[in-house]
């Protein structure tokens, strides 16, 4: 998958709520919304997504590697179709 790597923090000047990437120093992101928490929980969520996405393709190894293992090949968690879908959409599969 291709975004700028994280980490990326949420910074808040003023009433501008931004992500900015640590890993890629001046590479940032203003966040709108039509209010400060909105803005804030918004900066907080696209700040978590490299985390998130990491998360859901690590938790897809250890699934599919149980479902090898059984001789299956149905997805043996919803959770796991669900992380294949987001992780498509992430990727604009």
């Amino acid at each position: 998958m291709r975004h700028t790597p994280g980490p990326w923090q949420v910074q808040i000047t003023g009433g501008e709520v931004e992500c900015v990437s640590g890993a890629e120093p001046g590479l940032w992101a203003v966040v709108n919304g039509p209010d400060y928490e909105t803005r804030a929980a918004n900066a907080r969520l696209i700040a978590a997504a490299p985390d998130l996405a990491w998360a859901l393709e690590r938790m897809l190894r250890e699934h599919d590697a149980l479902q090898m293992a059984s001789g299956s090949t149905e997805d043996r968690w919803e959770a796991a179709t669900y992380a294949r879908v987001t992780l498509a959409k992430a990727r604009g599969e």
